[in-house]
């Protein structure tokens, strides 16, 4: 009898226990089709995330107002027209086309330049940097009547745009009017006392109109606010002081 129990006891045991192994692999099983489920969720989301990145156009923007502050052109137009392609959230789309106009305008191309300044106009007619930036496409072409127009449509919509001014003074430099170009790039220092293109177009109206002195200071300003092109600016004043130009 009692052997008889140990052998009963023993199957029971050994039932027992292949009933736990086949729980533990279905435990198993459970776990790792768990982890399968959240692998492909975390893959998925993963997948999503980075079409996400890929559409957005903002790093494109982002990239071509950097290739355009640098000087490279040819990439700034690849990541600009790109970004318009795809949209942007953080751009204003009517800037990016601002923007755009201003490289073209960089490579020479101006029928492509005014053709983006227009667009961005097109969605704004209040972008007054888009005025500004057409006006100095036509004054390049040099049609300053067309120029002054743009001017004075931004400053229809801001006053006190500073370089609103400054291209207005540069206009009256062009059109051989160099008092009434003092009296725009005044009004551009009065706004912005360290633009240094406004300090050195104001020079060149100095020298124009004979008045060297005044001409010495606002290089030197332009100097301190660090004009890029202070040794043209001074190459060109020695012309007009010794009457080559």
């Amino acid at each position: 009898m009692f052997f008889n129990n140990t052998i009963n006891d023993n199957i029971k045991i050994i039932f027992y226990k292949c009933k736990i192994t086949k729980m533990e692999n279905k435990m198993k099983k459970l776990i790792l089709f768990k982890f399968r489920v959240i692998l492909m969720i975390f893959t998925i989301f993963s997948a999503s995330c980075r079409t996400a990145e890929k559409v957005n156009g903002d790093d494109y923007a982002t990239r071509g107002i950097e290739y355009y502050n640098n000087e490279d052109y040819n990439q700034a137009v690849i990541n600009l027209e790109k970004a318009l392609e795809l949209g942007t959230d953080i751009y204003a789309p009517e800037y990016i086309h601002t923007i755009l106009g201003n490289v073209y305008s960089e490579l020479g191309d101006y029928s492509k330049a005014l053709e983006c300044h227009r667009q961005s106009l097109e969605i704004n007619p209040q972008t007054y940097q888009s005025w500004v930036n057409m006006g100095i496409v036509y004054r390049k072409l040099e049609d300053f009547d067309k120029a002054e127009s743009c001017y004075l449509k931004a400053m229809e919509v801001n006053p006190e745009y500073t370089e609103m001014y400054v291209s207005l003074g540069a206009l009256y430099i062009f059109k051989q009017d160099p008092e009434t170009a003092i009296k725009y790039l005044q009004e551009a220092i009065s706004l912005q006392p360290d633009n240094s293109i406004a300090w050195a177009n104001l020079a060149i109206a100095q020298a124009l109109c004979g008045d060297f002195k005044q001409c010495d200071f606002c290089i030197d300003k332009a100097r301190e606010f660090n004009y890029s092109r202070i040794d043209e600016l001074e190459l060109k004043i020695e012309q007009y002081k010794t009457g080559e130009d």
